[in-house]
């Protein structure tokens, strides 16, 4: 209670971000006596809080509200706010789901079905500082959450399987060499999203699929034209070849005794000097 009415108090350690998310919400005020944030104990700005995506903990029922959550019979206007003993932290609708790599983030009022349907993915679990439920960030996972849960829409789900997808297998390029084709290099492209496309225009190339690498023809402007393309793309590249005229650098123990005099102080010249002769 609160200048007379009911408030949902808002009580966190100083963060500036925290606070400038906050003060764009309607109805919100700041309490010097308590020295905290406070918004109208109502559903709308109940909503609004949760919509903000800011986590969050229920304190004990009493402090910042009655004893019981209001229930939707009362005025319509009130606050559902969850239950501080149930493993769900926010009104089905309001059902809230967040990619926030490595994880699936769920805040929502679930059934006992979806729960058992939730636990059954590998090392998921309940966040009771956060009051949520983290999800490893899967390919498969998502598409469990997708298809049996039907917690997220198409359009979010093909953005996210993506964004996913990119992180499990990461587009790589390698480029190497191999005795069955001296006169030729061999590129293999992997991962989700790889540019295929760019190899198709490389004249006298030639894929096989059985052994899934392209065979294409030495040349050292290629291969650089090769490496500069899949870097710009920030693909992994590995460039297992080296410069065809590439040559073992040998020795000039003239140039060598030179430099090395060079480098030595005037005073450690005449011990160089005779070292060297030696």
């Amino acid at each position: 209670m609160h200048k007379g009415n009911w408030q949902i108090f808002l009580l966190f350690d100083y963060n500036a971000d925290i606070v400038e998310t906050i003060k764009k919400m309607e109805g919100v005020h700041y309490s010097k006596t308590h020295k905290a944030w406070y918004l109208p104990y109502s559903k709308p700005a109940w909503h609004a809080f949760l919509k903000t995506g800011l986590s969050y903990q229920i304190s004990e029922f009493g402090t910042t509200g009655p004893n019981t959550p209001l229930s939707e019979n009362t005025e319509t206007n009130q606050a559902d706010v969850p239950s501080q003993c149930n493993h769900e932290a926010a009104d089905k609708k309001e059902l809230n789901i967040r990619y926030k790599h490595p994880y699936l983030l769920i805040t929502g009022r679930l059934t006992v079905e979806e729960i058992a349907k939730l636990k059954s993915l590998p090392k998921t679990y309940w966040n009771v500082r956060y009051q949520n439920w983290v999800v490893e960030a899967k390919v498969n996972h998502l598409e469990f959450l997708h298809q049996e849960l039907n917690f997220i829409s198409q359009n979010q789900f093909e953005v996210w399987k993506t964004q996913i997808a990119a992180v499990e297998n990461p587009p790589k390029c390698m480029l190497y060499k191999s005795p069955e084709y001296p006169d030729q290099i061999l590129l293999q492209l992997s991962g989700t999203g790889v540019d295929v496309d760019f190899v198709k225009y490389i004249p006298e190339r030639k894929y096989h699929s059985d052994k899934k690498f392209w065979v294409l023809p030495y040349d050292d402007k290629l291969i650089e034209r090769i490496i500069d393309h899949y870097t710009a793309l920030k693909t992994m590249v590995i460039n297992k070849i080296q410069p065809e005229n590439a040559k073992a650098k040998t020795v000039n123990y003239k140039e060598l005794r030179e430099y090395l005099l060079h480098k030595t102080p005037e005073v450690l010249l005449p011990f160089s000097n005779f070292t060297m002769k030696k």
